[in-house]
């Protein structure tokens, strides 16, 4: 799966394992890797999301909703949770309804939303962030171009 993913999507997971690390999860959840993609590819979550205030409201209800424990430090063997093995797979499944060879962060939005429950779909929908509506933005400059 990793060996698909391009720069933005390899970002996200590295910024994703950061962030679990850094409230002291021992493991990446959905909601952590989608602060990875807030960070790691900003553009992307712009046009997801609409707004840098959608950004920042995404991620200060995700802060205050974490369970906090002891920093953990962010090892790359840090393992991903499986929701967050779901997602990946989805975005994979995304990738390919697509056409695309790699998974690029866009990809990975649309494998967050259809993951079933988690407080990471919960705020990107809080935010009007649908499964079609994303799928929409994906095609318009967000993947590569079918190999």
């Amino acid at each position: 799966m990793f060996e698909r993913d391009t720069e933005g999507a390899g970002r996200a997971m590295f910024f994703g394992r950061f962030e679990a690390g850094d409230v002291g999860s021992p493991g990446i959840n959905p909601e952590h890797l989608l602060l990875g993609l807030f960070r790691a590819d900003r553009s992307v979550a712009l046009l997801m999301l609409g707004t840098g205030e959608a950004i920042k409201s995404t991620r200060r209800n995700l802060f205050a909703s974490l369970p906090r424990g002891e920093t953990v430090p962010a090892a790359a063997g840090m393992r991903v949770k499986p929701a967050c093995a779901r997602v990946l797979g989805f975005a994979a499944e995304e990738a390919d309804e697509f056409g695309h060879k790699n998974i690029p962060s866009g990809h990975l939005f649309l494998g967050l939303l259809r993951e079933d429950d988690c407080l990471a779909v919960r705020l990107l929908k809080a935010n009007g962030l649908t499964l079609a509506s994303a799928r929409a933005i994906v095609p318009n400059g967000l993947g590569p171009p079918p190999v």
